[in-house]
């Protein structure tokens, strides 16, 4: 979003309040660590991890009762995993951007060769839902997802698209 110079000076000029923000181990703040699989050691997963950055984020916006309102998440990539998550439960979301990332978890672990790495483990996450449950979950709230991708990290294809995304068409 921060290479999106002149969409980001339109926004602003329109009186949007951006937060361009690396979630922990991401951007900036990647460690260099990734494959120690520090966080299974510690117990918790680093995207429940993440999830909960989105959601101190957005306690964090949401502090000032001056500067409340309703949050656009505009996400890329596997971010976008970690703030659909964090978005079902926080009513200050408005609606979600959602770019290049998974159209579903059971494309990642039923693909020939998954291109994802322990970033998007969730142990035993499938047994109990997956991402159409949580797009429908955030329904009437807009949710508008831009170049979904398979398990090997290439343009979903239409029966990809249509598992994935045809209970929330249904639902809204």
């Amino acid at each position: 979003l921060a290479a999106e110079y002149e969409l980001l000076q339109e926004l602003t000029a329109s009186g949007w309040r951006i937060a361009a923000v690396d979630l922990r181990g991401t951007g900036e703040t990647a460690p260099g660590m990734e494959g120690y699989f520090w966080d299974f050691l510690l117990g918790r997963t680093l995207a429940m991890q993440r999830a909960a950055d989105v959601r101190s984020l957005l306690a964090w916006l949401n502090h000032d009762p001056g500067k409340r309102g309703k949050v656009w998440i505009w996400a890329r990539g596997t971010c976008s995993l970690w703030v659909l998550a964090a978005a079902v439960g926080e009513s200050s979301v408005a609606g979600l951007i959602l770019e290049r990332f998974p159209a579903c978890l059971a494309s990642v672990v039923t693909c020939r060769l998954p291109e994802y790495n322990h970033e998007i483990l969730l142990p035993g996450v499938l047994t109990r839902f997956d991402l159409p449950e949580l797009y429908q979950a955030l329904c009437p709230r807009p949710v508008l997802v831009v170049n979904p991708l398979d398990g090997e990290k290439k343009p979903a294809g239409r029966d990809l698209k249509r598992e994935a995304f045809g209970l929330a068409v249904r639902t809204y």
